[in-house]
Formats: C-alpha cells, structure tokens, sequence
C-alpha cells in the first residue's frame, strides 16, 4: 500500500491537471479564423462558417475598399487567420504586397471559379469617358451584388473550410445551401417589387452596381463618381445636371457615411427624390439582410415618383 501511494506524487499530480487542462482547451485553440477583405465578404463568411469557427473582418466601417492604408494590427491580423478571402487587386490594391508574406491560404474570389464577371467597359459605353478612374477594359470588382455571384463566394468558402477542418465538412456544406436558400427567396422578393419600377430615372453615387442592375434589368441615368476618390469635375456634373432636367422627377442616391453638398446641389429646384444605398452593408446582420437593404431602398424611392 504505501508503494502505490508513493506513485501519486505532488509532480505526478500536477501532471496530471496539466493533461487534463491542455485536453478541456484543445476544442477552443483549434478554432478556425477566416478574414475577408470587406463585410460583404464577412458576411458571407459568417453565414458559412455558423457556430465552428470566427468570421472577421479586415476593413472598419467607414473605410474605402479602394484605397487603405494597413495598421499593425491589421497586419498581425492578416498573419494570423486560417483563411483570407478578398475580392482581387482590381478593389483592395493594398492587399498583393501583405499576401506575399502570408505562408496561410489567401483566395480572391473575383477571380474564383464559377463567377459571372463584368467589366467596366460594358458600362462606359453611356458614360463620359473623361473623368473617371477605370480602364475601360478593367472587371468590374463589385460582384457580389449578382446573387449568383454571393453563392458561389459562399461554395467557395465551404470547400476551402471543409479542405482545411474535415470534421466540420457536412455543416459547412449544410450552411452554404441554407445561405443559398435564404438568397434565392430574397431575390425573387427583390425582383417582383422591381419589375413595376424598370423605367423610373435615378442617379447612384459611384459605379458599384452594375451587376445588381443587370440582374434587375434596371439601369442608372448616370454615376455622380466613378470611384469615391476621384472628384467629378465640372463637365460631368454639367451633363447629369441636363439629364436629370430631361427626366423630371427622379431618385439621386448617396452612400454612406458622407453625403457630397455637389451631390445635393445637382437636384436644387428640380423634382428629385434623396435616398442612400450602401453596397457594403454597414449596418446589415448578415447577407441577404444586405442584399434585401440595397434593394428595398431603391424601390422605396422609385415608387413615390
């Protein structure tokens, strides 16, 4: 008897309550961190990963996706998570140079299988050439507004989570089509509240959505700015002015945070409607709350005209 309690040492002990701590904590420390670029893309993320890992954001509301500047923790933050998904340099060109020292995957979606792409020279063609930003032949990067785009992010996501945590793999799967679902009943909402609105006249603040225009078979009277960086000068504001003259009553549509005065001055005594779109879903819970949001905001300026 006292050879076996001789076994049970104050070492042995303390061991033993290491092994075990370390074992209660594994489940916590395995736990998947995806980063995306923008909350659009977070959004998506959340809704694929559910409860089995942490869906974070790079970008803090407010700023612009086209221009950024990185801070340390952004930088820690960019090294750390399991997975990075952002759309491509064609958005976040601050984003290659990071990547290249991050050894973890990185995937931009825009150029992912699967995606239904548009370039900026489909839209030009209306459009003054002279001041905006884009090459005419360069893709659009705003795609996640096509809601065939936002599930294929989403099948994506769930391959690459279930390549990197099999055990997790079904769920995964299980969320992306639940994702899916929830986005194709969504759209059909959307699309039977606009199908009555197809002619009515609106202007949007910059050229980000084109491919949720082309979904809706709708199309803009004109774009204030063609990025949020670059200032529209004189000539270009002259000929929205002349539009909006030539269709009367019509919606102009700012984004968050900031609404422009020149914005507003565009519509000084004429029959014009103010509403906001916001294409990155700032203050949206989840995705389809953001695809939902954009859409019913401009049908509910749309019909009081």
């Amino acid at each position: 008897m006292p050879r076996l309690l001789a076994r049970f040492t104050p070492a042995a002990v303390l061991r033993a309550g290491l092994i075990s701590l370390l074992l209660s904590c594994a489940p916590y420390a395995a736990a998947t961190t995806v980063l995306s670029s923008i909350q659009p893309l977070q959004l998506i993320a959340h809704s694929v990963l559910g409860e089995h890992g942490e869906a974070q954001v790079l970008l803090p509301a407010g700023a612009s996706p086209h221009q950024y500047t990185l801070r340390p923790s952004d930088m820690r933050a960019v090294q750390a998570a399991d997975l990075l998904f952002w759309v491509g340099p064609e958005l976040e060109s601050f984003l290659p140079k990071v990547l290249e020292r991050r050894s973890k995957p990185s995937t931009a979606l825009l150029h992912a299988q699967g995606m239904r792409l548009k370039h900026f020279a489909e839209a030009h063609a209306a459009e003054d050439h002279h001041e905006h930003d884009h090459s005419h032949d360069s893709l659009d990067p705003h795609f996640w507004l096509d809601p065939h785009n936002a599930q294929q992010i989403a099948a994506v996501m769930a391959e690459q989570l279930s390549n990197l945590d099999p055990a997790n793999a079904a769920a995964y799967q299980a969320n992306a089509t639940r994702f899916s679902q929830a986005l194709n009943a969504a759209d059909a909402q959307l699309r039977e509240r606009l199908a009555k609105l197809k002619n009515k006249p609106y202007l949007v603040f910059h050229q980000g959505y084109d491919y949720f225009e082309a979904h809706m078979g709708l199309k803009a009277q004109g774009v204030f700015v063609f990025t949020p960086e670059v200032q529209p000068g004189a000539r270009h504001l002259h000929e929205l002015r002349q539009r909006l003259k030539a269709v009367g009553a019509a919606c102009i549509f700012s984004e968050p945070p900031q609404v422009p005065r020149t914005l507003h001055s565009l519509g000084e005594d004429l029959p014009v409607r103010f509403g906001q779109l916001d294409p990155l879903g700032q203050d949206s819970a989840d995705f389809v709350a953001l695809y939902l949001n954009l859409g019913n905001e401009l049908a509910s300026c749309l019909e009081q005209l």
